[in-house]
């Protein structure tokens, strides 16, 4: 954790925190484990790594319960669906050797019962949001290939049943609105073959309406280049200084 890489994802939240409130979630447990820990207890920031609804109001910031939102109702009610490790679906019953059908029927009972609460949530004013982490049946990855991988697959119909007016993904790389998912994609390019326009979604949301977002495109992005010097050239050492004249400084190149 006292890495320059996670230094500077702690710098980056305190900084966006300043800005506006800021929630995480978990992402995928073969590599985030339980580092959004360093980030529990920051001012303006909550993390949340198990499935649940969270309550948001301007003047009071962020809360698990919603008796401890002062005043009539929230401005926002966020459903999170991070992604759900081993330990959490053991937790709440799911056996090992059925883990997948069972956690998914799990998932499918708990939106709809978001559902029911957004659409009173909604009657009041409120905006209500879907926050997860997953792969969304027919998303594609940033080489066209439709996303199939360790994260639970969820279904459109699964995600529509929350009826929430945003429905937002973490996990894949592409930026795209996979039925009512919208991926912002990573923020920058971290593989090869992520070569298209890497950014965030901005919008405006509103009670009752379903929201549409603008993607606002991030500038400067690291350019990757993959280089191929054939079969094991003996001049590749000339080959390779003559191929990479006029690619910019701080280029992921991968030969």
């Amino acid at each position: 954790m006292d890495s320059p890489a996670a230094l500077a994802a702690k710098n980056f939240i305190m900084e966006l925190a300043k800005i506006c409130p800021v929630l995480l979630g978990r992402g995928t447990d073969l590599h985030d484990f339980d580092s959004l820990e360093m980030f529990r207890g920051l001012a303006n920031v909550m993390v949340v790594s198990d499935v649940r609804q969270m309550f948001f109001k301007k003047a009071f910031g962020f809360c698990s319960v919603e008796g401890e939102i002062p005043g009539a109702k929230p401005d926002a009610v966020i459903s999170c669906l991070p992604s759900l490790s081993k330990a959490f679906l053991l937790s709440v019953g799911v056996k090992h050797d059925a883990a997948e059908n069972e956690t998914v029927r799990l998932v499918e009972e708990v939106v709809r019962g978001w559902g029911i609460a957004n659409r009173k949530w909604r009657k009041q004013g409120v905006v209500t949001i879907v926050a997860g982490h997953g792969t969304v049946a027919g998303a594609v990855s940033s080489t066209g290939h439709v996303m199939v991988g360790h994260d639970l697959t969820y279904g459109k119909e699964t995600l529509e049943a929350a009826d929430a007016d945003l429905v937002v993904f973490g996990h894949i790389h592409k930026a795209q609105k996979t039925g009512p998912a919208w991926f912002c994609g990573s923020i920058a390019r971290l593989n090869n073959g992520e070569n298209e326009a890497k950014g965030f979604y901005l919008g405006d949301l509103e009670a009752g309406k379903k929201a549409t977002l603008t993607f606002i495109v991030t500038t400067p992005e690291r350019i990757v280049v993959d280089i191929d010097l054939g079969e094991d050239p003996a001049d590749w050492e000339a080959k390779l200084q003559e191929r990479v004249k006029g690619i910019p400084e701080g280029a992921l190149i991968k030969v």
